[in-house]
């Protein structure tokens, strides 16, 4: 039954983990279409006509056939001979059977017939590195510093907004770019026109957008640090937020460019090396996450060898400029392809011998690596529509992390479980404590007795088996807990086993509401205190206990009262603090379990002479429903 529940149990967990994957999943798609339509148009020759288009509703991309003039930067005076698409790179566009060089300068144009006179407006983003625009022969925008050699140049991949005024239909787009601070130049995304109103809402539908995906990265960041407090092995939680902390500079980066609108003054050479080491850090906290999730799957030697190839790649990042080999793709896919190809061995293996988890952290990894392999592909322009409007990595990352959180709060709520169940079974073991200490005081009373008067013995035996009775419906190994009445009918047996010992010198007195007879308590939280007042109290008079029972508000007051010896002042502080030996393990035992349990601990007010009074307060309800301490 107890396996059934907990398979019942992760299997509710991984449906709930799958709901919110599912959720997660429609919510990136509906954010990928913000209401306003954002169209491809495809310019012929240079000349891109628009007169039917409603810019109302729409954002138009300005993709296709540019005219492109190498080695120029002009504004006047062109011939079209030459055409280059866009978006994309001019590394392998040859022109006149020559390749453009990477690092070079040139000028794009491009004619455009617009419906009528309006405010409108163009966004670019992610133009390598540097360029300077013109709309109608005016300067309209410059961002960073366009020059004829890296010295010259200052980049920037800040997205910029320009706002334009036509006062015809007839508009010349001229955009001068330069490139000395990447391994590739060129307009790597589509420039986006509209009227300046529809794109100011779509660029501000687009802002709230990755806000709100960097927003779910610092959440879940501060999830982790919440749950890494709260664990001594706290390494998967660093991993995992290292992770997280790498997502997050991801997010201002390729989605918007927010990095530089943060830090407008940042040089692009050290956002592409922020970039890099970025993905390095998700890499290598990913690996880290697997191997101590597994310890025991992977072979030290291969770890070593993997370890050493990131590191080794991340020094070069970190010392070598963003225009060398370690900064291509080919380089930078094939780390990749090894980590991958790693984590998915290491993954199997977990999936063989079944190990926890596996599954779920397969998903994971196999959506993250699928978001980053397609981003990279849209980025080299393999694709002719960018999937999911470039979210789909994203998502990737968002759907890892919540796979990982998912299998770190399981982790966390086992080990809760398992700490009750370690506090529960310490409290059996002091309940089972007391058992040998009762059995062995009435069996040596038994023993006394048979000597004397047999027909006494036999009735001193008969309520012992009828305090057995009560005593062993309860079951240590299934809950913690039994009634209060089954708790007062094990005080009346053992009270009537005493005053058979005591020649009735012993009288009982139990006031208690019915309705609290049901009530849950810990077993032997009453007898004990019983016992000890019988033990240290009784004066060979006759000795009265007033047993008091009552609820107020939401809390059961319990008084136990004798009129026997009494105690000092200084001895009663003694037995309060645990330093009186001759208490007994009773009275120390009952406070010990009262204090793990419910959190309260026994008052005791005594006067030698006049009596001892002991008093606690318990909750109403304390236990969860399989009968164990919360």
């Amino acid at each position: 039954m107890k396996r059934f529940s907990e398979k019942h149990r992760n299997s509710s967990k991984l449906f709930f983990l799958l709901v919110i994957i599912t959720l997660l999943t429609v919510m990136i798609i509906c954010l990928s279409y913000t209401g306003i339509t954002v169209e491809k148009r495809e310019a012929t020759r240079g000349y891109m006509d628009l007169v039917y288009e409603n810019f109302s509703e729409k954002v138009v991309k300005l993709d296709g056939e540019w005219e492109i003039y190498p080695d120029l930067l002009k504004n006047e005076d062109f011939r079209a001979d030459d055409y280059i698409q866009v978006p994309g790179s001019w590394g392998k566009t040859e022109i006149k059977n020559e390749t453009i060089k990477k690092q070079t300068f040139l000028t794009y144009r491009l004619k455009l017939k617009l419906p009528k006179q309006d405010q409108y407006c163009l966004k670019l983003q992610f133009v390598s590195s540097a360029y300077r625009v013109f709309i109608n022969g005016e300067e309209a925008c410059e961002n960073g510093k366009v020059g004829v050699s890296k010295e010259e140049e200052r980049a920037s991949w800040k997205n910029r907004l320009i706002p334009f005024f036509s006062e015809g239909k007839e508009v010349e787009l001229i955009i001068q770019v330069s490139n000395y601070h990447c391994t590739n130049g060129g307009m790597m995304r589509s420039i986006l026109l509209s009227t300046q109103s529809t794109l100011y809402d779509y660029e501000t539908l687009n802002v709230i957008k990755s806000a709100l995906f960097i927003g779910m990265f610092i959440g879940i960041g501060f999830y982790l640090t919440l749950l890494n407090q709260s664990m001594h092995n706290r390494y998967n939680y660093t991993y995992l937020g290292m992770f997280c902390m790498a997502s997050m500079l991801l997010g201002t980066i390729i989605d918007g460019g927010i990095l530089f609108y943060i830090f407008p003054k940042l040089p692009l050479g050290m956002a592409i090396k922020i970039e890099y080491l970025a993905y390095m850090v998700q890499v290598i906290a990913m690996q880290q996450f697997i191997w101590n999730m597994y310890p025991n799957l992977y072979h030290k030697q291969f770890y070593r060898i993997i370890r050493a190839i990131n590191l080794i790649y991340v020094g070069l990042i970190l010392i070598t400029s963003n225009l060398t080999v370690v900064y291509s793709r080919p380089v930078y896919m094939s780390v990749l392809l090894i980590n991958f190809i790693c984590y998915l061995i290491l993954i199997i293996k977990a999936i063989i011998v079944k190990r926890k988890y596996a599954y779920t952290l397969l998903i994971g990894s196999c959506m993250m690596y699928l978001g980053c392999i397609i981003e990279i592909l849209n980025s080299q322009f393999y694709f002719k529509e960018p999937i999911f409007n470039n979210n789909f990595y994203i998502l990737g990352v968002l759907i890892f992390l919540i796979c990982q959180s998912y299998v770190l709060a399981s982790t966390v709520d086992e080990a809760f479980v398992q700490s009750k169940h370690a506090k529960d079974m310490e409290i059996a073991f002091l309940q089972a404590q007391i058992s040998p200490h009762f059995f062995f005081n009435i069996l040596n009373n038994v023993y006394y007795l048979i000597h004397i008067n047999a027909e006494q013995a036999k009735k001193l035996l008969y309520s012992f088996c009828q305090f057995l009775r009560v005593k062993y419906k309860f079951d240590y190994r299934k809950a913690v807990f039994y009634s209060l009445k089954e708790e007062l009918e094990l005080v009346e047996a053992y009270v009537n086993l005493e005053k058979n010992r005591l020649n009735g010198l012993l009288e009982l007195t139990i006031e208690v509401d019915e309705m609290l007879l049901q009530t849950s308590v810990l077993p032997l939280i009453i007898q004990p205190l019983v016992e000890n007042a019988i033990k240290h109290g009784f004066k060979s008079t006759l000795m009265h206990i007033h047993i008091t029972i009552e609820k107020k508000d939401k809390e059961i007051h319990f008084k136990i009262k004798d009129n026997g010896k009494g105690m000092s002042q200084d001895r009663m502080i003694q037995v309060i603090r645990g330093e009186e030996l001759d208490a007994g393990i009773g009275l120390k035992n009952v406070n010990y379990r009262l204090s793990k349990c419910y959190h309260t601990q026994l008052i005791i007010n005594s006067r030698l002479e006049e009596g001892t009074e002991v008093a606690f307060n318990l909750p109403l309800e304390v236990q969860d429903e399989s009968g164990y301490c919360r």
